[in-house]
């Protein structure tokens, strides 16, 4: 069965495991990470006739798993890949992270951060200080001028006060670039060379 509204209820659900995984079970706070793409992919029972699963499979999965894993070193919990992120509607808040390059592929793909829905941040003023600080930062680094973005980066940890994954991580990619010397040919996306 076709849904026209994929992507949103792809976000509707990550959104409600986030909120699920912030109670306490046994004593522990499960902690969630969740990456969305959209695209084209196969689904239905694969298998042999001794087993087979209903499951999906495609480059577009791949690329959600992926996503997936970034948010360990993002510091996020729900990445989104900017195919899905153009599908919101402005119903969800996303925080564009920068263009990246994923270890084994050649271009470059813009990331986004789900904030939450928009109706449940309406008291938090996401488009002020800490929100405009880190997206000069994200510009900054993408013109090269690494300076002017750590120092971005630092004052958007300094105002979110509980620190900031992104903002962090990308602090460390400028002290890589530092120790290692800039590459010839800037492109201005973040290299990721992990999975």
């Amino acid at each position: 069965m076709q849904d026209s509204d994929h992507a949103r209820h792809a976000v509707i659900a990550a959104w409600a495991l986030a909120e699920a995984s912030k109670r306490e079970v046994c004593g522990h706070t499960l902690r969630t990470r969740v990456g969305i793409h959209t695209g084209r992919a196969l689904a239905g029972n694969l298998g042999s006739p001794f087993r087979f699963d209903y499951t999906l499979i495609g480059d577009t999965v791949n690329f959600a798993s992926r996503l997936e894993g970034i948010n360990k070193f993002l510091g996020t919990q729900i990445l989104l890949s900017e195919a899905t992120a153009n599908h919101l509607d402005g119903e969800f808040v996303t925080r564009p992270l920068g263009r990246f390059v994923l270890k084994g592929k050649t271009r470059s793909i813009s990331l986004h951060e789900l904030m939450g829905p928009r109706t449940s941040l309406a008291g938090q003023d996401l488009e002020s200080e800490w929100f405009s600080t880190f997206q000069s930062g994200v510009e900054a680094y993408a013109e090269g001028r690494l300076d002017v973005a750590a120092k971005f980066m630092r004052q958007t940890i300094e105002t979110r006060a509980g620190g900031d994954g992104p903002s962090e991580f990308y602090l460390r990619k400028i002290a890589e670039i530092e120790k290692r010397g800039r590459p010839a040919e800037w492109t201005g996306s973040v290299a990721l060379d992990e999975k």
